[in-house]
């Protein structure tokens, strides 16, 4: 990966020709396979703190696949790292509501419930601080 060398441009370029080749992919087996290298870049590049890189997949995953959980988990993990409160809140909750069917003990699951009251309390925080 272009990323492991230190060349985030490149691999943001990389990144951008990946989600250009998913939108245009007629085989629903390259899309798939194409949406889990988006998957595995975005958690990549937030263990190795490229969070920009990160939320760029996690929006490419969404706009391939909207009703894709774990895009939406990967964009909150994102904004919660930024601490926009409200993006993190709005995204774990659409992940939760995509997950309402999934295993209770998923750990992504508990993650995003614990998180999703967490940064809407912080939201709401936030929006009585600034009509102060």
């Amino acid at each position: 990966l272009k990323v492991n060398a230190g060349n985030n441009a490149d691999a943001l370029e990389g990144l951008r020709e990946l989600s250009r080749r998913i939108r245009f992919s007629n085989s629903p087996d390259t899309s798939a396979v194409e949406g889990l290298q988006l998957e595995v870049l975005s958690s990549f590049a937030r263990k190795t703190g490229m969070w920009d890189l990160a939320a760029e997949a996690a929006k490419a995953i969404i706009d391939h696949n909207p009703g894709y959980a774990a895009g939406h988990f990967a964009l909150a993990l994102c904004a919660e790292h930024q601490k926009d409160a409200s993006t993190a809140s709005r995204e774990f909750q659409e992940a939760l509501q995509l997950w309402s069917h999934a295993d209770p003990d998923l750990p992504e699951r508990r993650y995003a419930r614990q998180h999703a009251t967490e940064a809407a309390v912080q939201n709401s925080h936030g929006h009585r601080e600034s009509a102060k």
